[in-house]
């Protein structure tokens, strides 16, 4: 038997398991240590890394914000490595660490000066009136054809179009 190993987890499975699960959470607390959040760059604009752990960092945009020790440490071990894609800027301001969220809100004020845009006097078109809306039915459709020159109507003097002998 090892003399440092907890003799309550050796004798009952269920206190095993509970220990186990202690130390678990302990290390992902350590792997999950916040700092300041950093903005890493990729040359490409959507791609994926995968980091030594499984996880997936998206580039969205080419630009990818953690603030998870591990990812920025694995990060900038592959910038000093020449990664030919990744990059980093440390002085790099971070507005918020949800990429999407930042381009619904990039998105969201270009829509607004759009808007803006339209609501300009020297955008106005004008007024305009709609009169009664005539429906088609035989008489209508065979008068508008009268005046066609198109293949599949009979011009209005009766002449046929076709070819030139």
């Amino acid at each position: 038997m090892n003399p440092n190993a907890n003799p309550a987890a050796t004798t009952n499975p269920e206190n095993a398991i509970n220990v186990h699960t202690a130390a678990l959470k302990a290390n992902l607390a350590a792997d999950l240590t916040q700092v300041t959040a950093r903005v890493f760059r990729s040359n490409i604009p959507s791609c994926r890394y995968v980091f030594k752990n499984g996880k997936v960092a998206p580039f969205i945009g080419g630009k990818y914000i953690t603030n998870i020790k591990h990812e920025i440490d694995e990060l900038d071990t592959e910038i000093e490595m020449k990664h030919p894609y990744i990059s980093a800027n440390k002085e790099e301001a971070v507005d918020t660490i949800e990429p999407l969220e930042a381009l619904k809100t990039r998105f969201f004020a270009e829509f607004q000066a759009a808007q803006a845009a339209n609501l300009l006097k020297s955008n106005d078109a004008g007024t305009s009136e709609q009169g009664k809306l005539n429906i088609a039915n035989s008489s209508t459709v065979s008068a508008g054809m009268a005046g066609s020159s198109s293949a599949g109507a009979t011009p209005a003097l009766g002449l046929k179009l076709g070819t030139v002998k």
